[in-house]
């Protein structure tokens, strides 16, 4: 307890805390205009700013609502991890219009986004994939998000329980916010790709590898963070049942832990450790009674990056 209350005071010295109203749901049955067959636009004009960090969702038309409400609040969930704002891109003057087929549905915006856009389309994956996310466009000011995709596969998630459906879209969100899918998250991994039986691939953000350290009480005797082979994931026999493991025990808790809190302080978010959860490594207790694994997909890194005016610009 000393250690995690002495990380959460020195965490003041990085995040920025904030406190938001609650945000309006950027979905709605009701408006038929803002969604389209096979298309999604997301146009307006300026809007009021905030210092707290915003997610809007966009949904194709189509998308089941039950699935639209877990992403919403998983959305929520997260805006109280990042918390702090960040860089405007206006798209008004130079709208971003692209087909994507990664959920075989245009991606178009031509509006001021604040701060991250996730456009979300139902669409059938391979294999046992249940869903998969992918991030296009990135801030040249920070690197970070601004435009990501979620593909969801029905015929996979249909029958999933309502807390378990909450957590898939918990841990898609995640990726959205650049966990595992951009190359900032890649210049923070060693020893990845693996080429060899003798890697260990790890993510080497300075927060995140404090974190865990105190999970695992100091004991793992590997390189840290620990990821899957993949590079976009916690390692499942490492980490345990966490949020951003790639695969989980059902039925688990799955928290948002402190260790993924710093994170995505290491990339570069503000961040409010009180918005992470307590947890512990599984250590050496081996993992039983695993009902179901969880199946996403990472996409090849291919973000292009846009200044604040919207504009491709070179890295």
């Amino acid at each position: 307890m000393a250690c995690r209350f002495t990380l959460w005071a020195l965490s003041a010295l990085f995040v920025l805390s904030c406190s938001k109203e609650p945000s309006p749901t950027a979905f709605s049955s009701t408006q038929p205009e803002s969604l389209h067959a096979q298309e999604a636009i997301a146009s307006g004009g300026d809007k009021c700013p905030t210092v707290a960090f915003n997610i809007e969702l966009v949904f194709i038309d189509g998308v089941d609502y039950e699935y639209q409400l877990a992403l919403q609040r998983a959305a929520d969930r997260w805006e109280n991890v990042v918390v702090g704002d960040k860089t405007d891109i206006n798209f008004l003057s130079n709208p971003y219009s692209e087909w994507s087929s990664h959920i075989n549905a245009w991606i178009r915006v031509n509006k001021i986004v604040d701060d991250l856009i996730i456009f979300v389309n139902e669409k059938p994956l391979d294999g046992d994939v249940l869903a998969a996310s992918l991030v296009p466009i990135i801030g040249s000011s920070n690197m970070l998000p601004v435009i990501a995709a979620i593909a969801l596969d029905d015929l996979a998630l249909r029958d999933l329980e309502p807390d378990a459906l909450d957590r898939i879209m918990l841990h898609e969100i995640g990726h959205c916010l650049g966990f595992g899918t951009t190359t900032v998250w890649d210049n923070l991994l060693k020893e990845w790709p693996v080429s060899s039986w003798r890697d260990q691939p790890h993510f080497t953000g300075l927060f995140a590898g404090v974190m865990f350290d105190i999970a695992s009480n100091f004991t793992y005797p590997g390189k840290k963070v620990p990821i899957d082979d993949d590079g976009g994931h916690w390692l499942d026999s490492a980490i345990g049942d966490e949020i951003m493991a790639k695969g989980w025990t059902y039925p688990t808790k799955m928290p948002i832990s402190e260790m993924t809190v710093g994170a995505f302080l290491d990339l570069g978010y503000d961040v409010s450790f009180w918005g992470g959860q307590a947890y512990q490594t599984p250590g050496a207790a081996a993992k039983v009674g695993k009902l179901r694994e969880y199946h996403c997909v990472l996409q090849p890194r291919n973000e292009r990056m846009v200044n604040e005016d919207g504009r491709v610009v070179d890295r």
